[in-house]
């Protein structure tokens, strides 16, 4: 059983892996796909993670890449046509009503920065995550 339940976590692992990769890829190198296949790359990087066991945490001694100005000077020309919304409504038109905007662009940063810290703890020390003694 044990045996069974760990190389179910390897291959979730593994999985994650490779469509961190992919997803990290077609941000940072767009190469001419759509705001579609974006989608579908995140909502599917999205569901493998949540396979992965729930209690996870960062490693202490693991840091990230930062999120800088260099990342997003690559991603953003990638997607022009990304910009600014409301971020209530996530509706692209911004208007004098709007509380909170958010960024597409700074979310995509976002986003492959912690790829890229999964990445870097994959690399540090063999696995995506670190998991707590108590519950898995």
């Amino acid at each position: 059983m044990a045996d069974s339940v760990r190389r179910g976590r390897k291959l979730a692992e593994q999985e994650v892996l490779a469509q961190a990769h992919q997803t990290l890829n077609l941000i940072v190198e767009r190469k001419g796909a759509s705001l579609s296949r974006l989608r579908h790359e995140l909502l599917r990087l999205r569901a493998v993670v949540r396979r992965l066991p729930t209690r996870i945490r960062w490693l202490d001694d693991v840091e990230p890449q930062p999120a800088d100005d260099t990342l997003r000077g690559t991603i953003g020309p990638q997607w022009p046509e990304l910009g600014f919304y409301d971020g209530d409504t996530h509706h692209p038109d911004i208007t004098e009503s709007t509380e909170s905007v958010g960024d597409a662009i700074d979310d995509l940063v976002d986003i492959a920065g912690d790829i890229q810290k999964a990445l870097l703890l994959r690399a540090s020390t063999g696995a995506i995550t670190s998991i707590t003694s108590s519950g898995t």
